[in-house]
């Protein structure tokens, strides 16, 4: 479209400039005949001549824009191809076994040994047994106490957690409801004072953070604020 706008701009200023020649030069029918030299009509007729190549290039220069010539090439390129060679290697001798006697103060025959939580690790002797006391795994047990509603519309359940050892503080207790809570407060039972503070999340999975010990006599008594009433759909978990 670029080339067709500029062959009409071409166009125009080739009439123009025939138009500003023939002025120029004062050429009517009657005068060319009668009062033009030989000179003169050369003159004209090649200044005639370079504004009809002019227009004519112009021509072909809109000729080709619209009709471009498509060339194609094909380019070879090379395949590279993975050669497989196989290199011959001596096998690794064999080393001989080495043996770890278990006679001595400071034998090694025993190696690395990891032991796990409440084990108990004895080697060689006799009469050398041992009795580990381990504590049982923890248990949280909750039981919802009541649920009311407070003046803001919101209803309150409150929710006893009683474990069954000793829960050093600080810790944090996550709770699964089947709906989301918008707040959730602690508080341990049988206690006079309560040190808060930490992180906390509401939602489904809501969390909050304890900063008292709690144990089967003292134990945590929650509260949570929701729109809808809520029921725990897991065990409580300590983080």
């Amino acid at each position: 479209m670029e080339g067709a706008w500029r062959f009409i701009v071409d166009l125009l200023a080739t009439v123009a400039a025939i138009v500003v020649i023939l002025t120029y030069f004062n050429v009517t029918p009657a005068s060319w005949k009668t009062t033009f030299s030989s000179g003169k009509k050369r003159t004209l007729i090649a200044m005639l001549i370079l504004m009809a190549l002019s227009l004519g290039m112009s021509g072909y220069a809109l000729y080709k824009s619209l009709r471009p010539r498509i060339v194609e090439k094909a380019i070879d390129r090379p395949v590279e191809r993975v050669v497989e060679k196989i290199v011959p290697q001596e096998c690794p001798k064999c080393q001989a076994a080495t043996y770890v006697t278990s006679k001595g103060r400071n034998s090694g025959a025993v190696g690395t040994v990891q032991q796990g939580p409440c084990s108990s690790l004895n080697v060689g002797g006799s009469q050398n047994e041992s009795t580990i006391n381990c504590p049982p795994p923890l248990i949280l047990t909750a039981t919802t106490l009541s649920t009311s509603s407070d003046a803001t519309g919101s209803i309150l359940t409150k929710i006893r957690i009683v474990p069954n050892v000793a829960v050093p503080a600080p810790f944090q207790i996550e709770l699964d409801f089947d709906n989301p809570v918008s707040s959730m407060g602690c508080w341990v039972e049988n206690t006079a004072s309560m040190t808060m503070g930490g992180p906390f999340r509401n939602g489904v999975h809501a969390m909050t953070t304890v900063n008292n010990g709690i144990n089967p006599a003292h134990p945590l008594l929650v509260t949570v604020a929701s729109e809808k009433p809520v029921k725990l759909i897991g065990p409580p978990r300590i983080d």
